[in-house]
């Protein structure tokens, strides 16, 4: 019995092991309100609230050679964090987080986007890859939206709009102060309510 219970613990031990060469992470003191700039490689990223002012970036690939490859630089001066990374394009999944409220400027090579209920001004452009924005369900919160496609689908149904096809744009004016502009070459852009949609 004794034998089967170390057994046991070393599979575990391995298991462990093995995620965690397959993860890697990195973060920052930040502040809530200010600005985060993003050049991004080729992946998927999910962008969420974080519990607390700090800037955390996390990321996993199927291989641990591929994720010890990833190069991830951050820079804080006052209110504004700059973030670049670099690495395999394939199979590589980004999480970051950022304070409750802070504007975002993304720019992606390649891959998707999902940015969760995050508060601020969001400029997002992506060469090829969809990308996903929680806005909320009240309008009032926003002045302007600009959104376009070379090739593509728009649906923000909060603002009124659906577009698909070539060389699509949507745009939409109101009384709130948050900004959202997005622009991709090719892919889907879809403003939806809530992160459960």
């Amino acid at each position: 019995m004794k034998c089967l219970v170390c057994f046991a613990a070393v599979l575990v031990a391995m298991a462990m092991g093995a995620a965690a060469q397959n993860m890697g992470s990195d973060e920052r003191a930040f502040v809530a309100g200010g600005e985060g700039r993003f050049d991004l490689s080729a992946g998927d990223y999910d962008f969420a609230p974080a519990a607390d002012n700090r800037l955390h970036i996390t990321w996993r690939g199927d291989r641990g050679e591929d994720v010890s490859r990833v190069k991830v630089a951050i820079k804080v001066v006052g209110s504004v964090a700059t973030v670049e990374t670099s690495g395999p394009h394939n199979n590589m999944h980004y999480t970051i987080e950022v304070p409750k409220t802070t504007n975002l400027v993304v720019r992606l090579t390649a891959g998707d986007i999902r940015i969760g209920s995050i508060e601020g001004n969001k400029d997002i452009g992506i060469r090829a890859g969809d990308l996903r924005i929680v806005v909320g369900n009240d309008p009032d919160k926003y002045g302007q939206v600009d959104l376009s496609v070379n090739a593509g689908d728009i649906n923000a149904s909060l603002f009124g709009g659906s577009k698909d096809g070539l060389f699509r744009s949507f745009h939409w004016t109101g009384k709130g102060s948050y900004r959202v502009r997005a622009h991709l070459w090719a892919g889907d852009i879809n403003l939806v309510a809530s992160d459960s949609i």
